[in-house]
């Protein structure tokens, strides 16, 4: 079979044309950083690093997630501190004021004292986040817990986050750690001792020590799960962000480009398209001057 001139011409241009076109996609690749934008540049490797980048998006969320929860922890343990800290100094004051030594007047000015510990308490077990939300109000966190009277209004409900493809985890303390529902009404039971020393009510001092003995076990066992469950949230993170490096890692290599290796591609195609077009304006001339 024959082959005419004005065909080879064609055959060289369709060369030349199909060799622009690398250089060009080349080009774009080195500009962009990306090897694979669309399914049809390799669809193995752009499904790949779909599934990747979809994974990593929720991985950062779960960071966002992780991040707030932590800041509620480290608030419901400096809160749960403020309540520990005033437990301890009402059974101090309690210890004293059973003593058959102190008379009605020490009495009500130790009552003075435990009054204003009972608004530190309450101060604290009202404690908001940075966002306005009560740490320990449950699912009503846009409400303060605890009334004027110590009473808690919230209720027993707790978060949950997911820490991990396949876990989750809880990361709130409900108010009713500092009620009966896990041993004594501590805000309450302030305020019963203070009116107990305001009275000179020994048998009612005496009761009101028992309680405050109870609180402190009650306010450490909160605080203790608080503090673990922060300490879960960082090493959750760090697994996430071990994660994070690994998926990115598949990116890389499923879609993006290596400089280095695209540059080096990008040259010999250079190379090969002005080798192709002189080819090609040789091929042209021999023709012409035929």
């Amino acid at each position: 079979m024959r082959i005419t001139g004005n065909r080879i011409i064609e055959l060289a241009a369709a060369a030349n044309q199909r060799i622009q076109g690398e250089v060009g996609d080349k080009a774009e690749e080195l500009s962009s950083g990306m090897r694979v934008v669309v399914p049809s540049d390799d669809p193995a490797a752009w499904i790949e690093g779909r599934r990747a980048s979809i994974r990593q998006a929720l991985s950062e969320g779960r960071g966002d997630a992780i991040a707030r929860s932590k800041e509620r922890l480290v608030e419901t343990d400096r809160a749960l501190d403020v309540v520990g800290g005033v437990v301890s100094r009402a059974r101090e004051i309690a210890i004293s004021a059973a003593n058959a030594i102190q008379g009605p007047d020490q009495r009500a000015a130790l009552a003075l004292e435990v009054r204003s510990l009972f608004g530190e308490a309450l101060a604290a077990a009202n404690t908001q986040t940075s966002e306005g939300e009560y740490v320990f109000a449950g699912a009503q966190s846009d409400t303060a817990p605890f009334d004027a009277t110590g009473a808690y209004a919230g209720d027993g409900a707790v978060r949950f986050i997911e820490t991990s493809e396949r876990a989750t985890q809880q990361v709130s303390v409900s108010g009713q750690v500092l009620t009966a529902a896990s041993g004594v009404d501590i805000l309450p039971a302030l305020e019963a001792l203070a009116v107990a020393l305001d009275t000179n009510d020994v048998p009612g001092i005496q009761a009101g020590l028992g309680v405050m003995q109870q609180a402190v076990g009650q306010v450490s066992r909160a605080r203790s799960f608080a503090g673990s469950a922060a300490g879960s949230l960082n090493q959750v993170n760090d697994a996430r962000d071990s994660l994070e490096i690994s998926l990115d890692r598949i990116i890389a290599r499923s879609v993006e480009s290596d400089f280095v290796d695209a540059a080096s591609d990008m040259a010999q195609r250079s190379a090969a398209l002005e080798a192709s077009r002189q080819v090609t304006a040789k091929v042209i001339s021999l023709f012409a001057a035929g």
